[in-house]
């Protein structure tokens, strides 16, 4: 398995009903969950809890040279519980952003050359 990280990012506002708006004086992103049931909230222990599901798919030859993009993703007992048909599951998976490989360090033509050990040094071994 590849340890390479992606970097990349998620539009909120791609969620159904999500709307960017001014509350008690406060920037905010407001997202339904009634129209997304991608999202699952439960109370875990001492707080609320809310995790958006997502799926990351390879998608090779993206022509901004992104290698995946991350889209909703609706657990089976969610689509059975609302009646979400195969035929109509695109509209409730939208793409919400794109992920590419991010290389740590510099490009090699950057890369700091390492210095020469001079001639005369006396190394103990």
């Amino acid at each position: 398995m590849n340890n390479e990280p992606l970097i990349g990012g998620i539009d909120l506002l791609g969620l159904k009903g999500a709307v960017y708006t001014t509350l008690k004086g406060k920037k905010c992103i407001i997202i339904p969950t009634e129209t997304n049931p991608c999202i699952n909230v439960w109370e875990g222990g001492q707080r609320l809890k809310a995790f958006l599901g997502i799926a990351v798919v390879k998608s090779p030859d993206n022509k901004y040279g992104n290698s995946h993009f991350v889209k909703t993703s609706v657990s089976r007992k969610a689509r059975e519980a609302l009646g979400i048909s195969a035929e109509n599951l695109k509209d409730y998976t939208p793409i919400l952003g794109n992920l590419k490989a991010f290389s740590k360090g510099r490009p090699a033509a950057y890369q700091q050359p390492t210095p020469a050990m001079p001639e005369d040094d006396d190394l103990p071994w």
